[in-house]
């Protein structure tokens, strides 16, 4: 699968805390699937009607974070959640997204106002809908010349 995915039932090994630190992760440790699949790569979950994709969070960010991008089916209607990634123009092309037929994308608003990115989303995944989700001012990425964005991106 390229993930480090385990099958249901198999056990997890340690979980980060908060979760993992949790008085009540047992209750639910058996229905828990651990994945993180290869940047590139999908793990797929057809009885969720879920895909998880490995969206960077950004090249370079110290400390390292990750993201996950989410495509979740409801019936033959396609949503798709990238997270907070600083994906590229080439690396949104090269993940296969645009063959989707993605219905709804859930993208930051950088993504879609700023430069470098601007344009991208609507020109590569080609969504029917699409939701601008906007962050804080002082938490969202800087721009491609290293300055602080806009308080309003949107």
């Amino acid at each position: 699968m390229g993930s480090s995915f385990r099958p249901r039932g198999e056990p997890l090994g340690a979980i980060p805390r908060p979760f993992g630190g949790s008085p009540d992760y047992e209750k639910i440790r058996q229905r828990v699937r651990a994945v993180y699949p290869k940047e590139g790569t999908r793990v797929t979950f057809p009885e969720l009607g879920l895909e998880v994709l490995n969206l960077h969070h950004g090249r370079g960010r110290k400390p390292l974070v990750e993201n996950l991008g989410l495509i979740v089916r409801l019936g033959n209607f396609k949503v798709l959640h990238v997270g907070d990634t600083e994906i590229t123009r080439e690396e949104l092309a090269a993940t296969g997204l645009a063959e989707n037929a993605i219905d709804l994308a859930l993208i930051p608003d950088w993504l879609l106002v700023y430069p470098p990115w601007k344009g991208m989303v609507e020109s590569i995944l080609r969504p029917r809908h699409l939701v601008g989700l906007t962050s804080e001012p002082n938490t969202a990425p800087k721009t491609s010349d290293g300055s602080a964005r806009p308080a309003r991106g949107l």
